[in-house]
């Protein structure tokens, strides 16, 4: 998980303040197989708003939890499936 959110984190980073951009609003959506309930949904959270409190509201991340969007297995799969 740590290390997905600190890829986005980068990725955020360079989208927003790379090339001489202005500070124009972007937003990340990360999906965690962790519930919001757990200690690692509830660090997820606080790490949302650290994120958009150090970017002054420049960076928003809207998070999907419990795999809400792909199943975790199904994640796995095509991240390492390459294109033929």
């Amino acid at each position: 998980m740590f290390k997905n959110i600190g890829l986005a984190t980068a990725l955020a980073a360079l989208l927003a303040f790379g090339g001489g951009a202005s500070a124009q609003e972007t937003t990340l959506r990360i999906q965690t197989h962790y519930a919001p309930e757990t200690v690692s949904g509830k660090l997820a959270a606080q790490y949302i708003e650290d994120v958009q409190t150090m970017s002054s509201g420049t960076i928003k991340i809207e998070m999907f939890y419990s795999s809400s969007v792909a199943a975790a297995s199904k994640v796995s799969t095509d991240l390492t499936t390459e294109d033929e």
